[in-house]
């Protein structure tokens, strides 16, 4: 709440998630509130700020948009020269993203609010055609699709994101959407598709695709993801938060690597500071992260005994804080999720500006006082 020229009071109803910004006139007194409040915008603002000045002047910074469509766009970032040029794909809600093993198609997950892609659903874009194609349609919330060089997109899927299955379907979109495993979510299969990681009631395991056999990688305290097993199938990346009562990423989240399917051979914690989302080179010989909108590699060593072998290298730097990344298994760049033109957050802010407030504001009480 902001007095201006101690005659009204401006004050957001509701709260910082949706409020509605509204002007009442100040008692004499300057200590309460008289008559009723007024709206000063009919707009219901998901993000909030606004300003007075001494000269009379009002801002207000909204982002007010049609649900949750608009956002991020995808665009192609060089490791090696840090260059980034964006994907030819409309700006959406997307989250996480998979690029195909012949580098010419991505799949990433999109989320609409309303329409006839509601839902969460995983999408093929075409790289060479400029096309998409939805893939998804057994249940209404699909995520963290993974491709499989045999042609099939792994995902996980279910009517909310607290229970997921995994699911495998043909990536051109023909034929069922087969569960693999139920109650599994973030899956990960292996490049001769020998093995499938996934996480469990913040555990993670893995199945032999063959027999069907379910292992354990990590079931200690403390919540676990973003299982990804290394190129030659020797190693799993993943994650580790003790903050394991929310799904919610701390600064106390660690990236660690364990021998694989063995993992009690070798265990190893990979960086230092905060670790999300790994991804490994199409080589293994980098692992790529990011610690919130800071997108890191380090070069490791997979050939033998795990260790790394340089400092993490920093790549680009993103506003929001949830970039994911996915590595062109062909080109060895990244394909990024990242902000699009709003900046951070998924719809771009307004401002709106009033020069005479004072007026504004009397000429709206004035109605409101009238009835009209």
């Amino acid at each position: 709440a902001r007095p201006h020229r101690d005659r009204y009071l401006v004050y957001l109803v509701g709260n910082d998630t949706a409020g509605q910004l509204v002007a009442q006139r100040l008692a004499p007194d300057g200590m309460s509130v008289t008559g009723v409040p007024v709206d000063l915008s009919t707009v219901t603002m998901d993000n909030w700020y606004f300003g007075l000045g001494s000269d009379d002047t009002f801002f207000m910074i909204d982002r007010e948009g049609g649900g949750t469509e608009g956002g991020e766009r995808l665009s192609i970032l060089d490791p090696e020269t840090k260059a980034e040029s964006m994907l030819p794909f409309p700006e959406a809600n997307y989250d996480r993203l998979v690029v195909s093993p012949d580098g010419r198609r991505v799949a990433v997950e999109r989320i609409a609010d309303s329409g006839p892609n509601a839902g969460r659903n995983v999408f093929v874009f075409d790289l060479d055609t400029g096309t998409e194609q939805r893939l998804t349609y057994a249940v209404p919330y699909n995520q963290a699709p993974v491709w499989t060089r045999s042609g099939r997109i792994v995902f996980a899927g279910g009517p909310d994101g607290s229970r997921p299955d995994i699911y495998v379907k043909n990536a051109d979109g023909t034929g069922a959407e087969t569960v693999l495993v139920e109650n599994g979510h973030f899956p990960s299969v292996s490049a001769d598709e020998s093995w499938l990681a996934f996480r469990r009631n913040a555990k993670l395991y893995a199945m032999d695709m063959a027999n069907g056999t379910v292992v354990a990688i990590d079931t200690s305290a403390g919540r676990h993801g973003d299982a990804v097993i290394s190129p030659n199938g020797r190693y799993v990346a993943y994650t580790t938060d003790p903050q394991a009562s929310a799904n919610t990423v701390s600064g106390d989240q660690r990236l660690f690597v364990r021998s694989f399917p063995d993992p009690e051979r070798q265990y190893v914690q990979v960086v230092q500071g905060p670790a999300d989302d790994p991804v490994w080179s199409p080589d293994g010989q980098y692992l790529y992260y990011r610690d919130q909108g800071r997108v890191y590699r380090v070069r490791v060593q997979t050939d033998g005994v795990f260790r790394t072998l340089a400092n993490p290298e920093h790549l680009a730097t993103y506003a929001s804080n949830t970039p994911r990344i996915s590595v062109d298994p062909a080109s060895g760049k990244l394909v990024v999720m990242r902000p699009g033109s709003g900046g951070e957050g998924s719809v771009a802010p307004r401002v709106h500006v009033i020069l005479s407030f004072s007026r504004f504001i009397e000429d709206l009480m004035s109605d409101a006082d009238s009835g009209s």
